[in-house]
C-alpha cells in the first residue's frame, strides 16, 4: 500500500464497532477440512501402512474395496494400490467413497509425502469424496480413510481409470426460471436421450432437458434434487415395468433452485430455477432488491446476516439467490449469513431467482491483521530484529518505514468484557506487546509470551476527539503507548498522558494478498531472468530461496542482495569441489583430510566432490557428518586439521552442513531419497531460520537501518549484497573484491526483478 494511502485507508476501532455484528475476534475458522494436513513422519507413516490393505485393478481399470467404521474416534483406514504398466507415462484416476459416511480422503505417495485431501460431502447422490488426479504409472499410492463427523457405518472405495461426466447442463445453461403449475408433477430426465414413461399424475409437458459432457462418459445418468420442498419436492419412483423415473411436484407459489448432478459425482453439477405460480397466472417479476446493509465490516471467523427486501410485494419470489464474488474471503449461505474467511474484500451479490437480472449488491470488508501507524511521523509499529525474530527472548519495538515486513502486521483479540485488548504479533500469536515490570518514570515496551489474561501484556484502544485512538496498558491506567525517539522512529515506550502526536495511532489494514501477488510476480521475473544475470544451474535455487524470503515479507532488494552471491556460490544439493588439479593450492585444509585421512584415501573426492545430494542420497550424507562430529567432539576438528565440507546453494561448512542435511531430512521426512525440489525447501528454511538467529539478525535491521528510506533501491540492493556477503555467506576474502563483485550483481539482479 503506497505511504500517501494511508489516511484514505485508515481504519478506526470505533468505525469497526459501528458494525452491530461487530466482535472484537480474530481467531481463525477451525476445524476446516481446508487446512493442509501435518506431514507424518517417517515412524508415523511407516506404522500406518504396516497393514495397509492393498487393491488390486480389475480389466475395466477400476479397484475396489468395502469398509467399516467401528469406531470413529481412532479409526483410520489405509490402502495400498499400484497403477497399473502403460504405454503412458501418467494416467488420470478417480479416488472416491460411496455410501452414507461423512468420510474424508487423503492420498499419499509411497514415501508418505502428502498429495491431495478431499473432503466434498455431496447433498444428494452417490459420491461422498472425490480425488481427481494424475498419477504415475507402475507407481504404488496409499489411501487414508477416516470419517469427519464421529458416526459409524459402511462405505466402499472405488479407485477408477473410467471417464466421468465434467459438467451437466440443464436447458443449455439457461438460468431463466422455469414456471410449472401449483400442484401439478412433471417428469423429469434422468439422462439426455431420456425415454419418457408413462406415469399416472405426471404431466406429460416435458419443461426440462438435460446435458452431459464428454458425451462418452461412462455415466449419463444425473439426479435431481430440490433445496426448499416447500415451493417442489422431487420424488423417485418405478412404472408396473420397473423403469425408474424421478418426477417434481409444485407444491406452493415462489421460486426454488433445482439440481441436476451426474450420479457419480460430488457436489453441484448444475442448477436452473423454477418459478410456481397459481393456475391461471402469470409469473411477477421482481423489479428491485434492497438490502438491510450496503457494508459489512467483519472480523476473520466472525459471521453477519443479511436480509434482502423484495419489490413488488406481490412479486413471486419472495427469496433471493445468495452469491460471494469471492469464496475464499467471505461465505454466504442460503440465509444471508455471511462468514468472514481471510482478510480482504468482496461483495455478496443478492439475485432475483425470476431471470429478471434484479439485483442488489453488499461490500463486505474482512479485517484481519493491521498497521498500527502513528499519524505524527506515518510510521507503523514493528519488532526490533529480522523478519524470523527469536520472540522467546523478547524483543524491543520500533517506529519504522513501512516495507510490509512480517514483523510490522499485528491482530487485535478482544480478552474480556472490559474491552481489553492483546496486540499480537504476525510472526507468531503467542507473542503480544508487553510491558517492563519494573518501570521509573515509564514502561520499557517489548514483545514477550502471553500466557492467559497477562496483565502486562493487556491495552485499552482509548478514543480522542481526533478520530485517533491511544494505546494504554490496562493494568497500568495513565501510561500510553508513545513514540518517544526522533521522526525516524527510534523507541517507543508506556509514559504518562500529555505526550501530544506520539501518543497518537491508527490501524490501517494490512493487505496480504498485496504482498502474495508481488512476490508471484517477482518470482516470475527471477526465472525469466537472463543468464548473464543468473546461470541456468543456479536457477532453481535462486526461485526457491527468493519464494521462501518474499513469502515472509523480505524487501526484494534484500532478496536480490541474496541471490547475487547464490550465484557465485554452489548449486542447490551440491557437494563442495575437492578436485582442484590445475589449482590445488585452492585445496582447502578440511578438503584434504576429507580426501586423505576419512576413510581411505579419495573417499570424498570419489565418492562426494561434486556431486549432489540427490546422486548420492541423504542417509550416507548424514552418517558421515554424524560421524565426524562425535570424532571431533563438536569441535569439527580432528588432530588440528579442520574436517567436513561445503554442500548447497551457499556451500554450508561443517556444523552449518550437519544443520543443512537435517533440514533435508525435515522437508523429505527421513528418506534417504530426496528431490531436487526438496532440496531447495531445505536450504530455503536453513537459510530463513539462519537469518532469524541471534547470530544473524543484525544483518537485517542494519541494514535496513543504513537503506532508511530507500529499500526500493539500486542501492539498497548493492548493501544487501555486500552485507550478506561480509557478515552471512562469508567466502574468503569477504570484505574485498568478492562484496563488491557481488554487490553489483545484486544491483543487477534488482532492476531485472523490481516491479
Amino acid at each position: 500500500m503506497n505511504q500517501n494511502e494511508n489516511n484514505e485507508n485508515a481504519i478506526t476501532l470505533q468505525q469497526l464497532n459501528e458494525s452491530p455484528d461487530f466482535e472484537l475476534s480474530l481467531e481463525p475458522e477451525t476445524g476446516s477440512s481446508a487446512a493442509t494436513p501435518l506431514p507424518l513422519s517417517a515412524e508415523s507413516f511407516s506404522a500406518a501402512i504396516e497393514n495397509a490393505t492393498e487393491l488390486h485393478f480389475n480389466s475395466y481399470g477400476t479397484a475396489y474395496a468395502d469398509g467399516c467404521i467401528c469406531c470413529p474416534e481412532t479409526d483410520e483406514h489405509w490402502y495400498k494400490f499400484t497403477t497399473p504398466q502403460s504405454s503412458n507415462e501418467k494416467e488420470n484416476y478417480t479416488i472416491y467413497t460411496t455410501g452414507e459416511l461423512n468420510t474424508v480422503g487423503q492420498l499419499y505417495d509411497c514415501c508418505g509425502n502428502f498429495m491431495e485431501e478431499v473432503d466434498d460431502r455431496a447433498e444428494c447422490g452417490d459420491i461422498n469424496f472425490r480425488i481427481v488426479c494424475d498419477l504415475d504409472t507402475n507407481t504404488t499410492y496409499y489411501v487414508r480413510v477416516t470419517e469427519k463427523n464421529s458416526n459409524i457405518g459402511n462405505y466402499t472405495l472405488m479407485i477408477t481409470t473410467r471417464r466421468l461426466v465434467d459438467y451437466v447442463k440443464i436447458n443449455d445453461g439457461s438460468n431463466t426460471a422455469i414456471v410449472l403449475e401449483k400442484g401439478k408433477t412433471y417428469l423429469l430426465p434422468m439422462s439426455p436421450n431420456y425415454n419418457y414413461p408413462s406415469v399416472a399424475g405426471a404431466e406429460s409437458l416435458k419443461p426440462f432437458t438435460v446435458s452431459l459432457s464428454p458425451t462418452d462418459a461412462t455415466e449419463q445418468t444425473v439426479i435431481w434434487f430440490a433445496t426448499d420442498s416447500s415451493v417442489i419436492s422431487v420424488q423417485s419412483g418405478a412404472t408396473e415395468d420397473n423403469i425408474t423415473y424421478q418426477a417434481v411436484t409444485a407444491n406452493n407459489t415462489g421460486i426454488a433452485k433445482l439440481y441436476a448432478y451426474d450420479r457419480l459425482q460430488h457436489g453441484q453439477s448444475a442448477w436452473t430455477y423454477v418459478a410456481v405460480v397459481n393456475p391461471g397466472e402469470d409469473l411477477v417479476k421482481a423489479t428491485k432488491i434492497t438490502l438491510d446493509k450496503s457494508k459489512l465490516e467483519l472480523e476473520v471467523g466472525e459471521s453477519g446476516t443479511l436480509t434482502a427486501t423484495i419489490s413488488p410485494k406481490n412479486a413471486t419470489g419472495q427469496k433471493v439467490d445468495w452469491v460471494s464474488k469471492d469464496d475464499s474471503i467471505a461465505l454466504v449461505n442460503p440465509n444471508g449469513v455471511v462468514t468472514a474467511k481471510k482478510p480482504g474484500t468482496t461483495t455478496i451479490y443478492a439475485k432475483a431467482m425470476d431471470g429478471s437480472g434484479v439485483v442488489a449488491e453488499c461490500k463486505v470488508s474482512v479485517k484481519g491483521y493491521y498497521y498500527i501507524v502513528n499519524p505524527k511521523t506515518n510510521k507503523v509499529v514493528n519488532i526490533l530484529g529480522s523478519y524470523l525474530v527469536d520472540l522467546a527472548n523478547g524483543k524491543e519495538i520500533t517506529l519504522y518505514d513501512k516495507s510490509g515486513s512480517n514483523e510490522q502486521i499485528w491482530r487485535i483479540d478482544n480478552i474480556s468484557d472490559q474491552e481489553e485488548c492483546f496486540i499480537k504479533s504476525y510472526v507468531d500469536q503467542a507473542y503480544g506487546f508487553n510491558a517492563y515490570r519494573s518501570p521509573t518514570n515509564n514502561y520499557n515496551c517489548n514483545i514477550r509470551a502471553i500466557e492467559g489474561n497477562e496483565t502486562d501484556a493487556a491495552v485499552h484502544f482509548v478514543l480522542q476527539d481526533n478520530g485517533y485512538y491511544k494505546i494504554e496498558l490496562a493494568n497500568y491506567p495513565g501510561y500510553f503507548l508513545t513514540a518517544t525517539g526522533s521522526e525516524n522512529g527510534d523507541d517507543i515506550r508506556w509514559q504518562t498522558a500529555n505526550q501530544g502526536d506520539f501518543q497518537y495511532w491508527y490501524l490501517e489494514i494490512a493487505d496480504l494478498s498485496e504482498r502474495q501477488s508481488i512476490a508471484e510476480t517477482v518470482v516470475s521475473k527471477v526465472q525469466n531472468c537472463s543468464t548473464d544475470l543468473i546461470p541456468s544451474n543456479k536457477k532453481t535455487a535462486s526461485v526457491a530461496v527468493a519464494q521462501a524470503m518474499l513469502d515472509l515479507g523480505y524487501p526484494v532488494s534484500f532478496v536480490a542482495g541474496m541471490l547475487g552471491n547464490i550465484v557465485f556460490e554452489g548449486s542447490t544439493g551440491q557437494f563442495e569441489n575437492s578436485n582442484y588439479a590445475n589449482n590445488p593450492e585452492k585445496k582447502k585444509d578440511y578438503l584434504i583430510y576429507m580426501d586423505t585421512e576419512y576413510n581411505g584415501t579419495d573417499f570424498y573426492l570419489n565418492n562426494y566432490s561434486n556431486k549432489t545430494i540427490m546422486e548420492v542420497g541423504v542417509d550416507s550424507t548424514y552418517n558421515m557428518l554424524c560421524d565426524l562430529e562425535n570424532k571431533s567432539n563438536g569441535t569439527w576438528k580432528i588432530d588440528g586439521s579442520r574436517v567436513g565440507f561445503g554442500l548447497g546453494c551457499i556451500q554450508w561448512t561443517a556444523e552449518r552442513t550437519l544443520a543443512l542435511v537435517n533440514a533435508y531430512r525435515e522437508i523429505n521426512n527421513c528418506s534417504d531419497v530426496i528431490t531436487t525440489g526438496q532440496a531447495c525447501q531445505g536450504e530455503s528454511l536453513l537459510m530463513l531460520r539462519e537469518l532469524g538467529s541471534p547470530e544473524y539478525n543484525s544483518i537485517i535491521s542494519s541494514w535496513k537501518t543504513s537503506n532508511s528510506g530507500l529499500l526500493d533501491s539500486t542501492s539498497a540492493a548493492s548493501s544487501a549484497g555486500q552485507a550478506l556477503c561480509e557478515s552471512y555467506i562469508r567466502p574468503s576474502d569477504p570484505t574485498g573484491s568478492l562484496a563488491s563483485t557481488r554487490a553489483n550483481r545484486a544491483a543487477s539482479i534488482y532492476s531485472a526483478i523490481a516491479i
